[in-house]
């Protein structure tokens, strides 16, 4: 772990680097919300609030393997909020089934890009053998941009479009 964050902060790297060089395995992130597809919706939701979460990952088998699918704030808004819905039901009749996935190797930067080209707010995380590592969410990468390279951040014009003409930027 040291050797990631003096990899980060060396004087030579930049933000660029960084997100295409640091693997999500090194991310900062919460331990993941799993679930069984049976656990019935109203305990899954409470979960969620409980945690502060914005999904949950559903998982059939034994050592949570395989994963059967991730249920998210989105799925509840599309198929829960507004309809009246029995919350004794389980989770299964809800979730998305077989969500594309990232593995803990894959790069910050390929992280981002597969939720941009996706439209995807949380990914889960498995290892080559099935195993769940985590769920990576946009506020994970977000996170990781404003902790590592506040100076970048702090100096972006306020609209992305401007581009600041002197030093001063008056």
């Amino acid at each position: 772990m040291r050797r990631y964050f003096a990899a980060i902060h060396s004087p030579a790297s930049s933000a660029e680097k960084a997100l295409f060089n640091e693997k999500l395995r090194f991310l900062k992130r919460a331990e993941p919300l799993v679930v069984d597809g049976k656990t019935p919706l109203e305990a899954v939701l409470a979960k969620m609030r409980q945690a502060r979460a914005g999904g949950v990952l559903v998982a059939n088998g034994p050592s949570n393997r395989p994963l059967a699918g991730i249920f998210t704030e989105r799925d509840y808004l599309d198929k829960i909020a507004g309809n009246p819905i029995d919350q004794g039901r389980p989770i299964e009749q809800f979730m998305t089934p077989q969500p594309k996935i990232l593995s803990p190797d894959h790069t910050i930067g390929d992280a981002i890009r597969f939720m941009t080209e996706g439209g995807y707010r949380h990914v889960p995380v498995l290892e080559k053998d099935g195993r769940i590592f985590g769920l990576v969410s946009v506020r994970d990468l977000i996170e990781f941009i404003a902790e590592h390279f506040p100076e970048e951040i702090y100096n972006l014009p306020p609209l992305l479009h401007q581009r600041i003409r002197t030093q001063e930027g008056g």
